[in-house]
C-alpha cells in the first residue's frame, strides 16, 4: 500500500512528474511493476485490490509524464525501458476497459511505426479494434466520455496513432472512416485526424467517394478546422498534376504571383530555388492556397505537424531535418511579408493626391 500511497498521492503532481521524468531509475521501476507477472495475473475488472490500483495508477502517471513539457526525453527513455512491449502484453491479458483504455492512451503516446514493425500485426489489429470501442462508447455516451476518460483525450490519442503508416492500413480495411467522418461535425480536431489519414490512398478513395463529406468539407469555414480543409481536399482530388521540368526562365514565374496562386509547379521551383529539397518532394501536389494552410498549421500546431511531416517525407525516401522545417518557414514568412509590402506601396502610389480625405474609401490589408 506504500508505493500505491506514494504514487497516487505524490507522483500524479505536475511538479512532481516534472523532476521524475528523466529519472532511468524511477522509470525502470515502473516499467518492472508493468511487467511483474503475479500484478499481471491479478488485475481485475474492478479496483477491489491493490495489484488494479498500482498498475492503472503507473501506467496514469506514466501518461502524464508522456503529455508533460519534456515529452520527448521521457518518451525515449521509457522506450528503453520496454514500457512499449510491457503495456502491449497487459492489452492483451486484462478484460478491464478502464485499464485497457489508460494502456491504449500510454501506447499511442509511444508507439512509432519502428515499434508498430516489431509487432504482431494481430496485437496491434486488437489495439485499433479495442481503441474505437472506447472511442465509439464515449461518443455515444450523454457524457462525452468513457470510465471518466474525456472523449477528446481519445481523440488525441488517435492523432497521435494515425501518423504511423501501419496504424492508417489497418484502419483503411475498416468502416471506421465512417464513424470519424460523423464525429468531426462535432469535434473539429477530428478534421487533423482525417488529415493525417488522407495521405492514404485507400483512406483518399473512402473519403472521396463520401459525397456529404466531400460537400461538407467544401462549406467548411470553422476557424479550428479550416486549416486541415484545403489539405484534405487537395488529397482526395482527381487534380493532382505531376511536376514538370521547365527552363531557368519559366522556374521564376512565382516570383511574380501572389502566394495564394502559385500552382504545384511553381511550389517546387521554389522549394528548388531555396534549398528545399525534400519539401520539393512531400509538396509536388500542393498549390498556393495548400501551402498557406500548411504554413499556419506549422505555427498552431507545430509537434504535430513536424512529426507528420517527417513520416510523409521517409515514405518518399528522404529524411526532413528541423533545420529545413525552420528555412522552409522562414523563407516563407519572408516572400510572403515582402509581397505584402509591395501591395501595400502600389495601392499607396496610385492614390490620387487630389482626392481629399473624406472622400478616401479606407482599405484593409489583404489576407493572401
Amino acid at each position: 500500500m506504500g508505493v500505491i500511497c506514494l504514487i497516487t498521492n505524490c507522483c500524479l503532481n505536475s511538479e512532481i512528474i516534472k523532476s521524475f521524468q528523466i529519472d532511468n531509475e524511477y522509470s525502470e521501476a515502473m516499467s518492472n511493476i508493468l511487467n511483474y507477472k503475479e500484478f499481471q495475473q491479478k488485475v481485475k475488472s474492478k479496483w477491489i485490490n491493490d495489484e488494479t490500483i498500482l498498475i492503472n495508477m503507473v501506467i496514469q502517471c506514466l501518461t502524464n509524464c508522456c503529455r508533460s513539457d519534456n515529452n520527448e526525453m521521457i518518451r525515449t527513455v521509457l522506450r528503453e525501458k520496454k514500457i512499449i512491449s510491457n503495456c502491449l502484453i497487459l492489452t492483451q491479458i486484462c478484460h478491464d476497459d478502464n485499464l485497457g483504455m489508460r494502456t491504449s492512451l500510454l501506447l499511442a503516446e509511444l508507439l512509432n511505426d519502428s515499434d508498430l514493425n516489431a509487432t504482431s500485426t494481430d496485437v496491434i489489429n486488437d489495439l485499433i479494434n479495442d481503441y474505437f470501442t472506447y472511442l465509439i462508447r464515449a461518443f455515444n455516451s450523454t457524457t462525452q466520455s468513457y470510465h471518466h476518460t474525456d472523449i477528446l483525450l481519445l481523440l488525441k490519442g488517435l492523432l497521435l496513432l494515425c501518423k504511423n503508416d501501419i496504424i492508417q492500413d489497418l484502419i483503411s480495411k475498416t468502416d471506421n472512416i465512417k464513424i470519424l467522418i460523423e464525429m468531426s461535425i462535432q469535434y473539429p480536431i477530428m478534421y487533423d485526424i482525417l488529415w493525417t489519414l488522407s495521405f492514404h490512398s485507400n483512406i483518399q478513395i473512402q473519403l472521396k467517394n463520401d459525397k456529404a463529406f466531400v460537400n461538407t468539407i467544401k462549406r467548411l469555414k470553422d476557424d479550428k478546422a479550416v486549416s486541415a480543409k484545403h489539405i484534405i481536399t487537395e488529397n482526395i482530388s482527381n487534380e493532382h498534376i505531376t511536376p514538370i521540368i521547365s527552363s531557368p526562365n519559366i522556374q521564376k514565374q512565382y516570383q511574380n504571383k501572389e502566394v495564394k496562386k502559385w500552382t504545384n509547379t511553381d511550389i517546387v521551383h521554389w522549394c528548388e530555388d531555396y534549398n528545399l529539397i525534400t519539401f520539393s518532394k512531400i509538396l509536388s501536389n500542393f498549390d498556393g492556397n495548400s501551402l498557406i494552410q500548411l504554413h499556419l498549421l506549422c505555427k498552431t500546431n507545430s509537434n504535430q505537424v513536424i512529426d507528420l511531416l517527417q513520416n510523409d517525407s521517409k515514405k518518399l525516401g528522404y529524411d526532413l531535418s528541423i533545420l529545413e522545417l525552420a528555412r522552409f518557414q522562414s523563407q516563407l514568412e519572408k516572400i510572403i511579408f515582402e509581397k505584402d509590402e509591395n501591395r501595400k506601396k502600389t495601392t499607396l502610389s496610385i492614390k490620387s493626391p487630389t482626392i481629399s480625405t473624406s472622400n478616401r474609401v479606407s482599405k484593409t490589408c489583404l489576407i493572401l
